[in-house]
């Protein structure tokens, strides 16, 4: 029997009955759970951990999620970020504000102040719910709680309206605050496309909206879609 609420209640801001009727939608999720009977154990494992990747470290996360911006991960985020560790403003958000990326080179024009204006986001988001400023964890796991507005990202008060910030880094700032969801990126899209959904790789709001379509679809986690699809080619 078909799920009529799954099918009209809206997905990233469109029906599951709306994505049903694109072409190809149905072989393209049967392809998807192919790719998770291969690897889905693998990319549930990773998912388990995504938001604990900077537990201890959320100035480093903020820079991990700017700089990543159309850049190789391993190759070039891993190592800055891991140069950013040494500088003062990691050590905290408040101290990412204040005192920016210190000596670390490379970054294009307003990547620093979108890295502190994104910092001083988090923070007033902590001063509305009443967090302390040095519970990082608390404040990190509740705006990525309370910013489930979708692919109407601008609405969200803190970060959403911050210069520099579209909806893939968004997405992507969520995840690694500990939500379910995913980052639409190129690179998803692409693996999308190779998969045989009708999607333009390089839009944000359709690459968004059907992989959280497909992750209702097929009954997975959005998040282990994302690692189903960012390693396809692992």
């Amino acid at each position: 029997m078909t799920d009529v609420a799954a099918l009209t209640q809206p997905v990233a801001g469109v029906t599951l009955s709306a994505l049903r009727r694109l072409d190809g939608w149905s072989q393209a999720c049967e392809r998807l759970r192919a790719l998770d009977e291969q690897r889905g154990e693998q990319a549930r494992k990773e998912a388990e951990h995504y938001g604990d990747v900077y537990k201890s470290s959320r100035a480093a996360m903020l820079f991990d999620v700017v700089y990543s911006r159309r850049r190789g991960y391993r190759e070039r985020v891993l190592p800055k970020v891991e140069a950013f560790c040494d500088q003062p403003g990691a050590a905290s958000l408040m101290a990412l504000k204040e005192h920016g990326v210190g000596s670390v080179t490379g970054l294009r024009q307003r990547e620093e102040q979108t890295m502190r204006d994104v910092a001083g986001g988090l923070l007033r988001y902590a001063r509305d719910v009443n967090l302390e400023e040095n519970d990082e964890e608390a404040i990190c796991r509740g705006w990525a709680r309370d910013s489930d507005v979708g692919a109407i990202y601008g609405l969200d008060p803190y970060v959403g309206k911050v210069n520099g910030i579209a909806l893939a880094l968004f997405q992507y700032l969520r995840m690694r605050c500990g939500a379910d969801t995913t980052k639409p990126d190129g690179r998803v899209g692409s693996a999308l496309e190779s998969l045989g959904f009708p999607v333009h790789p390089r839009s944000q709001h359709q690459v968004f909206a059907v992989t959280m379509g497909a992750a209702v679809e097929c009954g997975l986690r959005p998040l282990v879609v994302d690692q189903l699809l960012w390693w396809i080619d692992e």
